[in-house]
């Protein structure tokens, strides 16, 4: 009497991408285009990496994954940008700081040159300035800080910070103001990082129903072949 054919378990049946005309689960879901402003090919990598941590069983929980894989990405571009939004106010507020200094420098040296114009017999309608402020000079070096403060090379950054406390700024008080303007309805930083709770919630409540899934898989029974 022939052996009975060999039992399939309802998940195994699942599980098997050919089944369902497919090489893989994740040939269901549709073709991310990149997006300006991400890391090129960061979000393939993530995705690659999430996925294989999830490790999606079903058509179903490739689907949900795959939106729980998005949330999260989306989490980490907010978070990129909030802080990205806070670099820029901070180095706003150095770059005024700068040439507001050089503006002062400027005028320092422009009494001086009066002064010593007066002292020598000259008279208020004789003297002109030596020179003129040069704005887009004073700007460029300003931005050349803000630059450096943010370098991953960590002497040029110190050597940075110590220049901007010349100025009269304290990097902890402008980090402060930073956070600060998040309390301004119209703040980028306070836009991202409203949409960084929403994000939160939502992923929350997708992990929830995607570890339901995995929960409701049917149940592998320890023999596969059956004796009759």
């Amino acid at each position: 009497m022939p052996s009975p054919a060999p039992k399939t378990s309802p998940l195994s049946l699942l599980t098997d991408p050919s089944r369902f005309g497919l090489e893989s689960f994740s040939d269901i879901l549709p073709s991310r285009d990149p997006i300006i402003g991400e890391e090129p090919g960061s979000f393939a990598t993530f995705s690659e990496a999430m996925t294989l941590s999830l490790s999606p069983a079903t058509p179903y929980e490739s689907v949900i994954a795959a939106r729980l894989i998005q949330l999260e990405w989306e989490l980490i571009q907010q978070q990129r940008m909030l802080d990205a939004s806070l670099r820029s106010d901070i180095a706003q507020e150095i770059i005024k700081a700068t040439v507001r200094s050089y503006k002062q420098n400027y005028e320092s040296v422009m009494n001086d040159s009066f002064d010593a114009h007066i002292d020598g017999g000259g008279v208020d309608e004789t003297w002109d300035p030596p020179y003129e402020f040069d704005e887009a000079a004073a700007e460029a070096d300003a931005e050349d800080l803000a630059m450096r403060a943010i370098s991953h090379d960590r002497e040029i950054q110190a050597k940075a910070y110590a220049e901007i406390t010349d100025l009269g700024l304290a990097p902890i008080n402008l980090l402060s103001a930073a956070h600060v303007n998040r309390l301004y309805a119209d703040s980028p930083t306070r836009i991202h990082g409203a949409a960084m709770e929403r994000l939160e919630r939502r992923a929350r409540e997708v992990r929830r129903d995607f570890d339901l899934l995995r929960k409701a898989r049917p149940i592998i029974e320890d023999a596969e072949i059956l004796e009759g």
